[in-house]
């Protein structure tokens, strides 16, 4: 068969069901379905994109068949795929004519094709999320027409057949903008995405689709009656949903944590349904297309990390474990009534003042924490009631605590002001050890004191005390059976000051040092403080406080290089006076300055 020598001129963005219904046209067939099953091929398979009907329409056309291809809406096996984007045929609207008034009306007015052949379907029109035009800025509209089944797809007889509707239509579009939504979906048509990677990463109907959805609990509520929207309470709810799906998983998040927490107040529970209304019902029970099972796994992780969900209950799918309790859920599932697990929670500040005031299903607890709380509150007391048990003063009831003789037993409350309960098996078990190596106390012995005495007796630490105690150290150690616990230890404070005594530090005392320079106190701090004797610090063995000393070795190099005028006079068996008028006589001058020192001091090397 020859080409064909009448041609039209496929456009960009025209479908190819509009361009074969052009050609019709120009080649005096006023049915596309005629026209085809002339040239041998089904008008049929070009709505469909076929490969067989493509080739014939580029050979008759003269066309490269690429290009044909870019052009073509093909049947899919659950709906079309157009320009690289996936759409249900439900969202795809191709049995109803549907247009931009002005797009047509600028077509008509063209004069570079022949009057049958000017008017063209666009591809986008036929996209059931976009309903603004980009160019006029415009609504589209559809017209009621009835179409006979051999004009469906006809775009050029249609327009022909039906201009008083399409005239009629017209004047129900409205000016305005294309949403952003809109413009996204454009984009992505043309190729351009990036600018929104959890939509872009979704197939393009799941992506629209689930926009709309959730702009439509977003425009009019929970119960949005989304079956008898408009156009335009669509166009609403693309334009309201996208500003929350263009912000990407963070955005989603955030406004279903929004839609729970608006849920807060209330008793009923928590559900799909319930927080999500339209959306989730669209979603679980409407829809069964895995393709969504991407939206879907978004929003049930959302609602497992965020709601007291666990194995029982059912969130697109059955839920096998949980991260968060309820007040009301903990107390179902570890057999605690809800006022008294309550109540626990609030003496462990784990409850906030605000969360106080929330019903029991509404207070959230992390799933692992609370089964730890409760497994370890179970058989344990306050740090009050340990105290008490024990029987030790405040201060060495903290020393017990802080050194660890005594551990806090409840670590899943730690956080929670909680590190201060106690088992009561651990409290038995420290007294058990604290008494073990005492003797029963047969006879009153005035010597024996209580530890807290003991401490100050002997002038050493609790801690020295018990490690000697529970170390089995102390050969006189009793328990006094009128009291009992840690106040019932009685021990012998002269025994302990023996075994505690620290290790001499080998240094003179001041006062020895006094003795042995044969000088007065304030003669000797001087000496120190003017750098002429050495000194250091040094614990003393016995009552454990620092004290200045001076060791022997600085103190015989010191007597050795020097000697005072009253020890110089001694030595010589003369009266000091005389001692100094000779030393001033051979003009031999003191060592040091006196008058800061409080007393002469000579160099032995200029006494020779």
């Amino acid at each position: 068969m020859p080409k064909l020598t009448i041609r039209t001129r496929l456009h960009s963005g025209e479908t190819l069901a509009s361009f074969c219904s052009r050609l019709a046209a120009v080649n005096g067939r006023p049915k596309a379905r005629h026209f085809c099953a002339d040239m041998g091929f089904s008008f049929q398979d070009v709505v469909d994109g076929s490969d067989s009907a493509l080739s014939r329409l580029a050979y008759l056309t003269d066309i490269d068949v690429k290009s044909l291809r870019e052009s073509a809406i093909r049947r899919t096996a659950d709906g079309y795929e157009a320009d690289g984007q996936r759409v249900t045929r439900n969202l795809m609207i191709r049995n109803r004519l549907r247009l931009c008034p002005e797009c047509l009306a600028a077509d008509m007015r063209s004069q570079d094709e022949h009057p049958l052949a000017r008017a063209w379907g666009r591809r986008k029109w036929l996209i059931s999320f976009i309903r603004t035009c980009d160019v006029h800025n415009v609504s589209l509209v559809e017209c009621s027409v009835q179409q006979e089944p051999s004009m469906i797809h006809d775009f050029a007889a249609t327009v022909k057949a039906d201009h008083g509707e399409i005239l009629e239509a017209a004047k129900h579009s409205v000016v305005r903008e294309p949403s952003a939504f809109e413009h996204y979906l454009l984009d992505r048509i043309k190729g351009h995405i990036g600018a929104a990677p959890f939509l872009d990463a979704l197939p393009f109907y799941v992506a629209a689709r689930f926009t709309e959805l959730l702009g439509a609990v977003v425009t009019r509520g929970l119960k949005a009656p989304i079956r008898g929207f408009s156009g335009d309470d669509w166009w609403q709810a693309g334009t309201a949903g996208f500003s929350v799906t263009s912000c990407g998983e963070d955005g989603i998040r955030n406004w279903l944590s929004e839609k729970q927490a608006s849920f807060g107040g209330k008793t009923g529970d928590v559900g799909g349904r319930a927080l999500y209304g339209r959306l989730y019902e669209t979603l679980a029970h409407d829809c069964d297309d895995p393709a969504y099972d991407p939206v879907r796994k978004l929003i049930r992780e959302h609602a497992i990390d965020t709601l007291p969900l666990g194995p029982g209950d059912d969130f697109f799918g059955p839920i096998t474990d949980r991260r968060w309790h309820s007040v009301q859920s903990a107390s179902k599932d570890f057999g605690l009534h809800p006022k008294r697990l309550r109540k626990l929670l609030i003496e462990a500040d784990v409850l906030s003042k605000d969360a106080a005031t929330l019903a029991n299903a509404r207070i959230m607890l992390d799933a692992e924490e609370i089964a730890e709380f409760i497994a370890e509150i179970e058989g344990t007391v306050s740090a009050k009631e340990a105290q008490e048990l024990v029987n030790a003063p405040r201060v060495h009831w903290g020393i017990l605590v802080d050194r660890g003789y005594l551990a806090p037993h409840v670590g899943a409350g730690a956080k929670h002001g909680l590190q201060f309960r106690f088992r009561r098996e651990d409290v038995s078990v420290f007294l058990n050890r604290l008494l073990a190596n005492t003797k029963q106390l047969t006879d009153q012995e005035s010597e024996l004191c209580s530890i807290p005495q003991a401490v100050r007796r002997a002038n050493c630490k609790t801690v020295e005390i018990l490690d000697l105690l529970l170390a089995g150290k102390l050969e006189r150690a009793f328990r006094d059976p009128s009291r009992h616990g840690y106040m019932a230890v009685l021990i012998d404070p002269t025994e302990l000051r023996e075994k505690t005594m620290l290790e001499d530090h080998g240094g003179l005392s001041l006062r020895e040092v006094e003795r042995q320079l044969r000088a007065t106190t304030n003669v000797v701090k001087a000496l120190i403080e003017h750098g002429h004797l050495s000194a250091r610090t040094a614990v003393n063995p016995i009552n454990r406080c620092p004290q200045t000393v001076v060791m022997p070795d600085d103190l015989a190099r010191f007597q050795q290089a020097y000697v005072s005028l009253m020890n110089l006079a001694k030595e010589r068996g003369e009266h000091f006076r005389k001692v100094k008028n000779e030393l001033n006589s051979r003009g031999v001058e003191p060592a040091f300055v006196a008058d800061l020192i409080g007393a002469r001091f000579y160099p032995r090397a200029e006494l020779q």
